[in-house]
C-alpha cells in the first residue's frame, strides 16, 4: 500500500541530549557525518507533538498533561521547540498512563508523570475524541488496552532488547475502522501474522460517544476484557522506535 503523505511525531528520543548516548550519534557519524546527525536534531525540533485522525483518535508519542486541556494547547506550542525537563511538550512524549491513579501520579521514569482513567476521560470528553493512541512502552503482545479501553499502546520494535515481545501497528481505513496488525522477527526479517481485531462501530469502548467492537477475534476480547498486568509495561529507555497535526 502507498501513502499520499507521512507525518512523523515528536518522540521522546528526537533530542540530541537523549539521542546522543544511544547510538544514534554514533551510526550517523559513521554512515553520514556530524554535521547531518546535528540537521537531524534541528529537523526534530520542527515535528508535530501530537495528531488527530478522522477526529476520534489523539495519536502522541507519550501520553496527556495536567497542562493539557483542549488541543489547542498543542497547537499554541511555537515552533522549533526544545523538549524541557517537565510541562506539556515533556509529558506529550514522556507521561505514561497508570491503572493505580485516577488523575495523575509520579512517574517511575523520573521525568514526566503518570495518567489515571479519570484524566483521560476528561479528556476524550472535553475534545470529543475516542481513544488515544500512543508508543513508549514495550508490551509483550504489541499492543495493549488500558484505564477501561480509552488508551491504546502500540510498540513496533520485536523482541526489544533481547525481549520476546511481538511487534504491532494501528491502521485506522474507511469509515474509521481500527485495525491492529501485529508481527515478529523471523530469520531477521518482518513476518506478519495478520491482522488481530477490526474494531468497528458497536461496543461502547474508549471514550466520548465511543463506537469500538472487538468483532469475534477472542485474543483482542482477552485484552479488552481482563487487560495485561502493569509488570508487563516496560519502560523503554533506548531509542524508541515508530492526519491531522497539533
Amino acid at each position: 500500500m502507498g501513502y499520499e503523505k507521512v507525518t512523523l511525531l515528536r518522540w521522546n528520543h528526537a533530542k540530541e541530549s537523549v539521542n546522543s548516548r544511544y547510538g544514534f550519534k554514533t551510526e550517523c557519524c559513521r554512515k553520514l557525518t556530524e554535521a547531518t546527525y546535528k540537521k537531524f536534531n534541528e529537523t526534530f525540533s520542527y515535528f508535530s507533538l501530537a495528531a488527530t485522525v478522522d477526529s476520534k483518535f489523539f495519536c502522541v508519542h507519550g501520553g496527556i498533561s495536567p497542562e493539557l486541556l483542549t488541543l489547542e494547547d498543542i497547537k499554541r506550542v511555537k515552533k522549533p521547540f526544545e523538549v524541557p525537563r517537565n510541562g506539556l511538550v515533556c509529558d506529550l512524549l514522556w507521561s505514561d498512563p497508570d491503572k493505580n491513579v485516577s488523575m495523575l501520579g509520579k512517574s517511575k521514569r523520573k521525568i514526566s508523570v503518570t495518567f489515571g482513567r479519570e484524566s483521560v476521560r476528561k479528556f476524550l470528553e472535553a475534545n470529543k475524541l475516542q481513544l488515544i493512541i500512543r508508543a513508549h512502552q514495550c508490551v509483550p503482545k504489541g499492543f495493549k488496552f488500558c484505564l477501561k479501553q480509552q488508551v491504546l499502546t502500540v510498540f513496533s520494535a520485536p523482541e526489544y532488547s533481547g525481549k520476546s515481545n511481538k511487534a504491532a501497528e494501528a491502521i485506522i481505513g474507511q469509515n474509521s475502522v481500527l485495525r491492529i496488525h501485529t508481527f515478529g522477527i523471523n530469520g531477521g526479517s518482518l513476518d506478519g501474522v495478520g491482522v488481530v481485531s477490526d474494531l468497528e462501530g458497536k461496543t461502547q469502548l474508549g471514550g466520548h460517544n465511543s463506537g469500538l467492537d472487538v468483532n469475534n477475534n477472542l485474543d483482542v476480547k482477552k485484552e479488552l476484557n481482563e487487560g495485561s498486568p502493569d509488570s508487563d509495561d516496560e519502560t523503554v529507555e533506548p531509542p524508541a522506535k515508530r492526519a491531522k497535526m497539533q
